[in-house]
C-alpha cells in the first residue's frame, strides 16, 4: 500500500453513541497519514448526531437499521458504498452485517479485527487488544496501515443550538457559582446505573460545598429517574437542564462544567472529546475497556470488583463525596 492509493476512505460503525464517539479517535490520524484522501462514515440515524461537523469526516452515509434476516439483505446500501469507489475500508462495527458491506464495495484494502467474524474477508487484520480503553483499542486497529499513535483524541463538535440554550439557561437561572457540577443520574441499561438514593444523599451532601451550583440532566428517556432525584433535593443550588435529545447539544453544556457525574456510559466518552472534568461510577462494565481514565487528564472513575452487581456498587456515598472533594 502506497499513501498516494488511498483517496478515499470509509469508516463503519453503524452504532451506539458511545461507540461512534470512540470511533472518531483515529480521525487526525489518518488525516496526517492520507492527507488526501477523504474520509466517510457509514452509520445510522439518530447515531449519526455526533458526526455532524466533524473537522475531518467529509461526508456521512445514512443507513436505516434493519433486523433479523434483513440485515443480510441491505442491497441497495450496499450498492450506495459500491458506487463511491473506496480505496479502504475501516470497519470498527466488527460484525457480520457491516462485514457484508466489504465483498460488494470492492474496495482495494478492507481492514478490521483478525479473528473475528467472517475476518476472511478482510485482506488487512489488526490484533485485537485486550485490557486498554475502548479509544485507545480503535487506534491499535490502525497499525497495519503503518499509523502508530502516541496519543488519542475524540472528536464531537458541540452545535451552535446547543451552545445557545446552555448560554441561556445559565443566565435564566442566575448560574454565577465557581463550581458548576453536572449530574446524569439516569441511565439505558439499568444495571450500569448508581441508585438514585445514593445520588440524592450525594446532591444533600455537596450542597454543603461553598459556591456549588448543581445541574441535572437526562436523555429523553431517562426524565423520570432525573425528575425523582431533583423533586427531593429542589433548592436554589440545583437545576434541571431539559435536552432535546441531541448529544452535540449536550456537549455543549458539558464545556460549561466544572465537573461530570455520571454513570458509565456514552457521556463518559463525550465528556473526553469536550475535555470535560469527569468522575464515573462504574458498575459491572469492564473498568480496563470502557473508563478513559489514566489515557486522558482530568478523568476519573469509581469501581469496586467485589461488589459491581449491588445497586451501590460497592460505593457508599461518603466514598463518593470524597473523590468529588479531592477533584474539586
Amino acid at each position: 500500500m502506497t499513501k498516494a492509493e488511498i483517496k478515499k476512505i470509509l469508516i463503519i460503525q453503524f452504532r451506539p453513541f458511545g461507540d461512534l464517539i470512540l470511533s472518531t479517535a483515529g480521525t487526525e490520524l489518518l488525516k496526517q497519514h492520507f492527507p488526501q484522501a477523504q474520509q466517510h462514515f457509514l452509520a445510522e440515524p439518530p447515531f449519526v448526531d455526533v458526526l455532524e461537523e466533524h473537522p475531518f469526516i467529509h461526508k456521512i452515509i445514512y443507513v436505516k437499521k434493519v433486523t433479523k434476516i434483513h440485515r443480510f439483505l441491505r442491497f441497495a446500501d450496499w450498492m450506495t458504498v459500491r458506487k463511491e469507489k473506496y480505496d479502504l475500508i475501516i470497519d470498527y462495527q466488527n460484525g457480520s452485517e457491516s462485514r457484508l458491506f466489504l465483498p460488494f464495495s470492492r474496495a482495494k484494502y478492507r481492514l478490521g479485527w483478525g479473528k473475528s467474524k467472517f475476518d476472511f474477508l478482510l485482506n488487512l487484520k489488526a490484533n485485537y487488544q485486550q485490557g486498554v480503553y475502548a479509544a485507545i483499542r480503535n487506534l491499535a486497529m490502525l497499525q497495519p496501515l503503518g499509523i502508530q499513535a502516541n496519543s488519542c483524541q475524540l472528536y464531537v463538535t458541540p452545535s451552535q443550538k446547543g451552545i445557545q440554550l446552555a448560554t441561556n439557561f445559565f443566565k435564566e437561572n442566575n448560574i454565577l457559582s465557581t463550581k458548576v457540577i453536572g449530574m446524569a443520574v439516569g441511565c439505558r441499561d439499568a444495571k450500569k446505573q448508581w441508585h438514585l438514593e445514593g445520588y440524592v444523599s450525594l446532591i444533600k451532601k455537596m450542597m454543603a460545598l461553598p459556591n456549588v451550583h448543581i445541574i441535572l440532566f437526562y436523555a429523553p428517556d431517562e426524565l423520570k429517574d432525573s425528575t425523582e432525584v431533583y423533586d427531593k433535593v429542589k433548592c436554589e443550588q440545583v437545576s434541571l437542564y431539559v435536552p432535546t435529545g441531541s448529544l452535540r447539544e449536550v456537549a455543549a453544556l458539558l464545556q460549561k462544567l466544572d465537573l461530570l457525574i455520571c454513570n458509565e456510559g456514552s457521556l463518559n466518552h463525550l465528556s473526553c472529546a469536550t475535555l470535560t472534568k469527569t468522575l464515573c461510577l462504574i458498575g459491572p462494565s469492564d473498568t480496563s475497556m470502557w473508563s478513559p481514565q489514566g489515557y486522558f487528564p482530568e478523568h476519573y472513575h469509581l469501581d469496586n470488583d467485589g461488589k459491581r452487581w449491588e445497586k451501590d456498587f460497592g460505593l457508599t456515598v461518603d466514598t463518593v463525596f470524597e473523590k468529588v472533594c479531592q477533584i474539586l
